[in-house]
Formats: C-alpha cells, structure tokens, sequence
C-alpha cells in the first residue's frame, strides 16, 4: 500500500538526515514490518534514491520557500516529510502534486506537531503549478 510506503521513505529519510546515509536494516525491517509488495519497496527506492541524489537541491528549494523563518529551526520531522514530498512533486510525474501534499500533511499528523500540517502545507503550495494555496487547508 503507497501510504505505508511513503510513511517507511519518511522513516528512512529522517534517519537519513543523521546518519548521512541510507539503513540497509532499516530498509529491511520497514518493509517486513509494513508488508511492503515489489511496487511498494519500488517507490521506496525510488524516492529515497531521489531525496538522497537531490538532497542539497531540495532543501535549497525548501529553504527558498521559507517566509521569515530560518532553515535550522524547521523540525527534522517537518523537513523528512518535506522532502519526501518535494521529491514527489519535482522527480515523480506520475504522482499528482497534490496527492504529495495531502500525504505529506496526513503524515504531520501522525509524526508532527499539531502546526506542522499548515505549515507543510504552505510551503508545498509554493511547488503546486500555479504556486499558490491549492492544498488542503488545515
């Protein structure tokens, strides 16, 4: 099932953002626990190699979406979900941007603070075409 997909790419990328580098074991252990199918760890792979080859890239674009907020106070939490997303919307054409942002915002509220899912949502509107607030609102 994508959701649990995408929830494991979460889980990966936020331990990612300390360990510099992908968990093997990690990987394996999301995708028992989950009962990932080949398409599932597919998408998993794909958009985790995604973030990992985009990483400078993609929170450059984050950060140049901020309004008045300085990078290094975005929740770890918040920026793993971001850049799931983000990755999503710029690399993935098959997924609907939208859909990226609805997960994303589903996905704060589960991990999250109970303000993470507006402000994921603000700033992946900037990324939706058009540029504005086309994401759930909450």
């Amino acid at each position: 099932m994508r959701k649990l997909a995408r929830e494991s790419a979460f889980q990966l990328i936020y331990e990612y953002q300390f360990l510099k580098e992908l968990n093997e074991d990690t990987k394996q252990a999301l995708i028992l626990k989950n009962k990932l199918d080949e398409d599932d760890v597919r998408y998993l792979d794909e958009v985790c190699a995604g973030v990992v080859r985009h990483y400078d890239e993609l929170n450059q674009k984050l950060e140049g979406a901020l309004d008045r907020q300085r990078p290094e106070r975005i929740y770890r939490c918040d920026r793993s979900i971001l850049l799931v997303a983000l990755c999503e919307m710029l690399y993935m054409p098959e997924i609907p941007p939208k859909v990226s942002v609805n997960e994303a915002i589903e996905l704060s509220k589960i991990y999250s603070t109970e303000k993470s899912g507006g402000f994921i949502n603000g700033i992946l509107s900037n990324f939706l075409p058009g540029g504005s607030d086309h994401g759930e609102d909450h």
